[in-house]
């Protein structure tokens, strides 16, 4: 293929508006099906159908002559899209359907062609070949109705394919193999990533400023967790919850691991945000790994939680769609400046891995992500490869930070959690609040946690004792009050 052909590919794929492109797919279907410019519009989509008989369904070019199908809008969109897939495959690439998406190879692997993309380039060439009336709106839905297969080959079953930029590499539970098999159209991959696999790039030299900072437990709890995203189907039951104060590299990681496993493989929902608003579970779908920032965990619906981190079954309803049920969920990855403040024995803290970083780097680097990128992507992938021998045979492993705090949160009251959590955002300081009311909301932040709640009189002492409120009765039904003043 030579530099043009690339080019005329890249734009299709790449360019809102591929004018060259779509130039160059009229050349290609003027001289394959013989179409002259003094041909009508029937006559040039009579040959153009003759085209899809003999290529796709093997009709001898003798005979094609006498296939004639009705041309309404609904066959002339569709003799267009299978041209623009012969025009592809010309160019050694391939034009697949998946769900209601369209992919065209390209470099690799196969990009998403937005509707919108494809009804631009179709209404262009209806308007060439002289289907004047381009006001027609119906195109779009039957862009979904369409099925346009590619000319694809199978991977054998029982291993996740990860496709790199010189290998392909097959992973299962027995460890990795490389696949012999070149990139090529007919392996459907949706990403590449950004790496050579070099079994032997095990040195980093930017990363470390980053990685000598941490505990050697809370590198393997972080090795072990990116592992098992390359073994989606793994139970592991495991969130990834790293924390620390501003400057201690943690987002300068978070996004080093976004450019590796790039944005095809990797997607940003908020867990906080997906608890107020189920539709956007659909934005995760095909992932490996999510990653949420500055999720307040508790904020997080518990049970959705649950759900997604144990890859269980549920139905969600997209908007204006019939309900879906997911249960492929990607990895969950949490990057946060704030300790989590969690109960030690809900549905969180026992599915996370909690890692801190505590240490900010000996000299502030502003240029140390780029340098990462550039340098460090093939021995960071090539160590997480090497997780996957402790992840089959461990688990994600708990590090010594997520054993520390487990513990620490143990030894907090659940009369404290809901203080810190709840009970200073209730009150005004000149506005008392009833006793009762504000038991009853510690009672419900309780169950909600699961949370053993402590009697009522337990918590009236120590609210006084410990956390220096004041009790006292008013009023003429003596109603038991509480204010947030504090004793001197």
């Amino acid at each position: 293929m030579n530099n043009n052909q690339i080019d005329l590919v890249k734009q299709f794929i790449h360019d809102e508006y591929p004018d060259l492109a779509i130039r160059d797919i009229v050349r290609y279907t003027n001289e394959c099906c013989n179409i002259y410019p003094d041909d009508t519009m029937h006559e040039a989509f009579n040959k153009i159908n003759s085209l899809m008989a003999h290529v796709h369904f093997k009709i001898p070019k003798q005979k094609v002559s006498i296939i004639k199908i009705p041309l309404d809008a609904t066959s002339r969109y569709y003799y267009l899209l299978r041209a623009i897939q012969y025009w592809l495959y010309w160019y050694d690439s391939d034009m697949h359907k998946e769900g209601n998406y369209y992919y065209a190879y390209h470099n690799g692997y196969y990009h998403k062609i937005p509707n919108e993309k494809l009804m631009y380039v179709i209404y262009e060439l209806l308007h060439y070949y002289g289907d004047v009336n381009k006001s027609d709106t119906s195109l779009s839905s039957k862009l979904a109705e369409f099925n346009i297969s590619g000319y694809l080959k199978e991977f054998p079953k029982g291993y996740t394919y990860i496709n790199t930029k010189d290998k392909i590499l097959a992973i299962s539970y027995d460890g990795i193999r490389i696949f012999d098999a070149p990139h090529e159209r007919r392996y459907f991959f949706k990403y590449k990533l950004p790496v050579n696999y070099d079994s032997n790039a095990t040195e980093f030299k930017y990363l470390n400023k980053i990685f000598d900072n941490l505990h050697p437990t809370d590198l393997l709890s972080i090795q072990t967790f990116l592992a098992s995203c390359l073994l989606p189907t793994m139970k592991t039951e495991k969130c990834l919850y790293i924390f620390g104060k501003g400057g201690t590299g943690k987002s300068t990681f978070a996004e080093a691991i976004r450019a590796l496993f790039t944005s095809e493989l990797v997607s940003s929902v908020s867990l906080e945000n997906i608890s107020h608003d189920h539709n956007m579970i659909f934005s995760m779908k095909e992932k490996l790994l999510n990653i949420s920032n500055e999720t307040s965990l508790k904020a997080v619906d518990f049970e959705l939680f649950k759900t997604i981190v144990s890859k269980e079954k549920r139905q969600f309803r997209k908007l204006y769609s019939m309900p879906e049920e997911i249960s492929e969920y990607p990895r969950q990855m949490i990057i946060s400046n704030n300790y989590p403040n969690i109960d030690a024995e809900g549905a969180i803290a026992r599915r996370l891995a909690i890692v801190e970083f505590a240490k900010s780097p000996e000299k502030l680097d502003v240029g140390l992500l780029d340098k990462i990128i550039q340098h460090d992507l093939p021995a960071l992938f090539n160590w997480i490869i090497q997780g996957i021998t402790p992840l089959i045979n461990e688990g994600v492993i708990t590090s010594k930070s997520t054993e520390k705090i487990i513990e620490e949160i143990k030894g907090m009251s659940s009369i404290g959690v809901f203080i810190e959590e709840v009970g200073f955002k209730m009150f005004d300081l000149n506005e008392p609040i009833r006793f009762n009311e504000f038991y009853k909301a510690y009672s419900d932040f309780c169950k909600e946690r699961h949370l053993r709640a402590d009697s009522n009189k337990i918590f009236s002492r120590k609210l006084q004792h410990d956390y220096g409120f004041e009790v006292y009765k008013y009023g003429h039904d003596k109603h038991t009050f509480i204010r947030l003043k504090r004793k001197q």
